[in-house]
Order: C-alpha cells, then sequence, then structure tokens
C-alpha cells in the first residue's frame, strides 16, 4: 500500500469559526494550486459543536511530504484558532514516522475491505458529474480487551456478509489499533437507499459487535431527514462539507480518467 490516508479531528477555539473558516479556505486553494499528489483534502464543520474534520489522501508518501512543505505556513494559521488530533489510517513507513510525530498521530493498520487494500486509493481530484449523493461514516469502536479476539473475528463475519449482500456499498474498510484495542471504520454508501440496505442486511452481527464494545459515529456530510431518523439511536456526530478540491466530497470514490 503506497498511498497515504489521514483523518484529522479540529476543535475551533471559542470565538474564532469565521476566522477559521476564512483560513481553512485559503489553505486548500493553496492545496488545490500546489499539490497534485493530493487525491482528497475534504473539509467538514459542525458549526454548532465548534468542530472540523479534515480527511486527507495522498498518491504516496513523497507526495504527503510535499504537502506538508507547500501548506506549512496555512496549516500553521489554522492552528492558531483550532486544536488538532490525527489518525493515520494504515501505518505510514517508519522514516515518514518520524515526519510526522510532531502532531502525535494515532496508528491504525489497515486489516481488510471489500478489496485488498484500503479504499482510499480510488478517491481524486476530478469532479463528479452532477454531484455526488455518496453517504459516508467514519466509526471508532473502543472494544473491551477480554473481547477483542472475538470483536475482530465478529467483523470479519460481517465483512463477508457485506461482501454477499451490499450492493451499493462502497467502501468498508477496517482498522485496528491492537496495542490499544480500538477499531476505526470508514464507510461510503451510494446513497440513503443503500445504506438503509447494509443497515439490514448487517443488523445481527453490528447488534453482536455491540455486546463488548462502545461505539462513536460520524457522518461526513449532510443526510437526507430518512437517513438521520434512521441513525438517531447511534447519536451521530454530523459534519455538513464545507470545502475541498472540488465542489462535492471526494466520497463518491471516482478515479481520474
Amino acid at each position: 500500500m503506497n498511498h497515504i490516508e489521514t483523518y484529522a479531528k479540529f476543535a475551533i477555539h471559542e470565538g474564532c469559526l469565521t476566522e477559521f473558516q476564512s483560513r481553512v479556505k485559503t489553505l486548500v486553494d493553496v492545496v488545490q494550486e500546489k499539490d497534485p499528489g493530493t487525491l482528497r483534502y475534504d473539509w467538514f464543520i459542525n458549526s454548532d459543536k465548534l468542530e472540523c474534520v479534515a480527511m486527507d489522501a495522498y498518491i504516496d508518501e513523497e507526495s504527503m511530504y510535499a504537502h506538508q512543505r507547500n501548506a506549512a505556513k496555512y496549516m500553521g494559521a489554522v492552528l492558531e484558532c483550532s486544536d488538532i488530533s490525527v489518525v493515520f489510517l494504515g501505518l505510514p513507513s517508519e522514516p515518514a514516522r518520524e515526519k510526522i510525530m510532531k502532531f502525535k498521530p494515532r496508528l491504525f493498520d489497515f486489516h481488510s475491505g471489500l478489496g485488498n487494500e484500503s479504499a482510499a486509493s480510488g478517491f481524486s481530484p476530478v469532479e463528479i458529474p452532477g454531484g455526488s449523493s455518496h453517504i459516508e461514516v467514519y466509526a471508532q469502536f473502543t472494544v473491551e480487551p477480554e473481547h477483542y479476539d472475538l470483536f475482530k473475528q465478529t467483523a470479519s463475519e460481517l465483512l463477508e456478509i457485506v461482501k454477499r449482500n451490499d450492493l451499493e456499498t462502497l467502501r468498508y474498510d477496517w482498522f485496528y489499533d491492537d496495542e490499544n484495542c480500538q477499531c476505526t471504520t470508514m464507510d461510503i454508501y451510494k446513497d440513503a437507499e443503500g445504506m438503509f440496505a447494509h443497515m439490514k442486511n448487517a443488523h445481527e452481527k453490528h447488534s453482536e459487535l455491540m455486546r463488548f464494545s462502545t461505539l462513536y459515529t460520524e457522518f461526513l456530510g449532510e443526510l437526507p431527514e430518512e437517513a438521520r431518523s434512521a441513525v438517531a439511536k447511534y447519536d451521530p456526530n454530523i459534519l455538513p462539507f464545507f470545502k475541498g478540491l472540488k465542489s462535492c466530497s471526494s466520497g463518491g470514490l471516482n478515479r481520474a480518467g
């Protein structure tokens, strides 16, 4: 796996929302102009909670280094009005780890998905004609240590069910932090109907997972009202799309060319 994917969470300082948004816009414009190796650079903001998530994907580690050089000054301005925590979805090389340690990132190893590697390799900055109605979900499970192996076995069984039955699930990637008994998943559904079908197919196994874990869920992008009602029991954090390399989130997974 050569590509790099990160999830960054920003806690926006009180009274700084407008300035934060302005600085993010400037940062994204710089990345769009100077970073040909950046596949994804999507920002989502929940203004009520003063929270932001940035999803980044790079062709390879060299592209990530180039981004860091180009964006350093502008990211510094963003961090003047926010605090950041970073998750790597996939393990970087040792040289890359040395370069990112200043962010104190948490590292999750790709375990399994609909393909042999993370679906992040399918991200593209190319516009999706007509936009996209996809639904993207970031979820984090904190697993009881004594049930960690059982959790992973049950999750593998759930993935096989999804592969057989979910026709409109575009991404279903599982990442693990074995040291801390945590699991992160990235899901993308074609639309609300695709998510509803998944919820029906996955209900039994998902309920088993919840017997020995706690779950935190974020929806990256707006949700139609019927989808909000369906997921309300999970008390999700919904972060509308704010700005990226194109006019909508790259989560639709279109490929260049």
